[in-house]
């Protein structure tokens, strides 16, 4: 199973989906995280019914964020707003608590995909790569933040309020004190930096 989910984390992170601006995008919001390097830009177009026709990002980042990022756009292209909603609590609440993702808005392939990234957990600092995309993206959505900065101290009010999950992004708010340097070695992901994919 571990081989499967890096094999998805590396997939995605090379050759990421819905990678670029759509046209007639009606939200758009800018995220970064200044200690890994990630910046990311989503697009999001919600028709009247306030369903998503599409969602598309640019950007750079470890193989993590991208990754995290491209699976995203998968998974949420084509629901309703409050499906998307749900998903992001269900992901956020995995990253943080649990191993599985339980939410009835994803068939069980969607499901193995976005719990490849579960592992991240017991690399805190990862957690912020993993998560931009989705802070991100409801920043989009709330139209509430010019850009989303992992360090600046933000506020997740919205995240608290609508998916009662509260995690604080704040400095110094996840240590890796007792990770030695073999252990990093054994994580499953590559952190090496991509940038945007070549055109087609």
């Amino acid at each position: 199973l571990k081989q499967l989910y890096q094999d998805i984390i590396l997939e995605h992170g090379k050759s990421p989906r819905n990678f670029g601006t759509c046209n007639e995008y009606t939200h758009e919001a800018k995220g970064h995280n200044p200690l890994c390097g990630d910046q990311v830009e989503v697009y999001l177009k919600l028709n009247k019914e306030s369903k998503v026709e599409n969602l598309t990002f640019k950007g750079s980042g470890c193989a993590i964020s991208i990754a995290s990022t491209s699976i995203m756009t998968e998974l949420v292209n084509g629901k309703t707003l409050n499906d998307v909603k749900e998903i992001m609590k269900n992901f956020l609440n995995m990253i943080k608590n649990t191993k599985e993702m339980n939410s009835k808005e994803l068939n069980e392939d969607q499901k193995i995909k976005i719990m490849s990234l579960s592992g991240v957990k017991q690399f805190p600092m990862r957690v912020k790569c993993a998560t931009l995309s989705w802070h991100t993206l409801t920043s989009a959505i709330d139209r509430s933040q010019n850009e989303i900065n992992t360090e600046s101290g933000i506020s997740y009010s919205y995240f608290d309020e609508c998916f009662g999950v509260n995690i604080d992004f704040k400095r110094n708010s996840y240590t890796e004190d007792k990770l030695k340097p073999q252990d990093i070695l054994t994580v499953m992901f590559s952190f090496k930096n991509v940038g945007e994919p070549p055109p087609k």
